[in-house]
């Protein structure tokens, strides 16, 4: 059974800057009127009435990964970024997400390089010896944009074996990280991630995530 969320008081304008935000990722079929916007791979039906000002939003199939509460904060986060007078009080740090990494693997951790989608990265440590906890990277929006960051990491543990961090963040409602190891020796170890949920600094003008990486042997 399907979940509405409804919105009043939604500006045209507003409108229009929510759409074309999910048109630029390829996530809407319609127009400002009505149409469909899948998000997380979770279809939500979409209509918006002019004249009452009033948006509705019906999730098809809503879950933990897009609920009505998740879908209200994204549009929420969305409407209050198009109502900034200067964009730069958004900053580069408008979605951060920072990594820290714990070796215990036996291994010195070397980077291995990027692949960046949206925002952009600053690698912190490039060596990470075994026995060592240290911030290696921070992933952030690039400056004045909602549309937040997204890409991946990856750090070699020997010449044929790989791990590699996910991550994602779009506001708090879109928010995501997985790690993973790949290689011939991948059986050899073991890695996890936490701290994961998104969170808000400075009475909500930032988005962040601060997961912390563990690379173990098997």
């Amino acid at each position: 059974m399907s979940e509405k969320a409804i919105f009043d008081g939604v500006t045209p304008n507003q409108m229009s800057f929510v759409t074309e935000h999910f048109k630029s990722h390829g996530l809407v079929k319609g127009d400002t009127t009505s149409g469909v916007a899948t998000v997380h791979g979770v279809p939500m039906d979409y209509s918006y009435d002019k004249v009452s000002q009033l948006l509705t939003v019906a999730i098809r199939e809503p879950s933990e990964r897009m609920s009505v509460a998740k879908i209200q904060d994204l549009v929420g986060r969305l409407r209050q970024a198009h109502d900034k007078t200067a964009y730069d009080e958004l900053g580069p740090g408008y979605n951060h997400v920072d990594v820290t990494m714990e070796n215990n693997s036996g291994k010195t951790l070397i980077f291995a390089g990027d692949d960046v989608e949206d925002g952009v990265i600053d690698i912190k440590v490039q060596d990470l010896p075994t026995g060592q906890t240290e911030y290696i990277f921070q992933a952030k929006s690039s400056t004045a944009s909602v549309i937040g960051c997204r890409g991946e990491v990856t750090y070699q543990i020997d010449p044929q074996t790989t791990v590699t961090m996910d991550y994602h963040l779009n506001g708090k409602a879109i928010h995501s990280f997985t790690v993973g190891i790949k290689g011939q020796n991948a059986a050899k170890y073991r890695v996890s991630a936490r701290d994961t949920d998104a969170g808000y600094d400075c009475a909500g003008a930032y988005t962040y995530m601060r997961p912390t990486v563990v690379v173990n042997k098997a």
